[in-house]
């Protein structure tokens, strides 16, 4: 009976995936939106959405989540996050979860992701003794240059900024 049970879940999940798939391609029609709609909830609490970074950087360039807070005097420094950008010139073998998590935020749609991840910050800065009043969370994005230039020229880098969070 457990076992049968836990069939049933695991394939109600993988129902509701499809169907949020489908309904998210399908989402400019009426049926589309309406289980878009009701999906979406879901969706965004497990992050099950997926995107071109979930599978590898987009190609000619790498893209890292920055934080940086602000100390009471003023001054900006940085801060760590769970994923990071990694070490130059190395290769991450297993998928990090909250990699995931952090390319998800570049999307501007994704403010309350946005704030999550900086309150998350905001918090652990507190707990390193560093407490920042504000965090800022950018988008740095590091691009390669083409295969003839390569060994010459320095990769072009680039910050966006994506939300600015007060502490609490």
């Amino acid at each position: 009976m457990r076992r049968l049970a836990s069939q049933l879940v695991w394939s109600a999940l993988i129902v509701l995936h499809v169907a949020a798939g489908a309904a998210s391609e399908a989402r400019d029609s009426s049926w589309g939106r309406a289980i878009y709609d009701h999906t979406r909830a879901p969706q965004s609490t497990l992050a099950l959405w997926q995107n071109w970074a979930m599978f590898s950087p987009p190609p000619r360039t790498t893209s890292s989540l920055v934080a940086r807070g602000r100390l009471p005097d003023g001054t900006w420094i940085d801060l760590a996050l769970p994923h990071g950008a990694g070490e130059p010139g190395t290769v991450t073998v297993r998928y990090p979860r909250f990699g995931k998590l952090e390319r998800s935020a570049f999307k501007d749609s994704r403010a309350k992701l946005q704030r999550s991840i900086a309150h998350w910050v905001c918090r652990q800065a507190r707990v390193a003794g560093r407490p920042v009043d504000q965090v800022q969370l950018l988008q740095r994005m590091t691009w390669t240059p083409p295969p003839e230039q390569r060994g010459q020229a320095s990769p072009r880098v680039e910050e966006d900024r994506k939300r600015r969070v007060v502490c609490r």
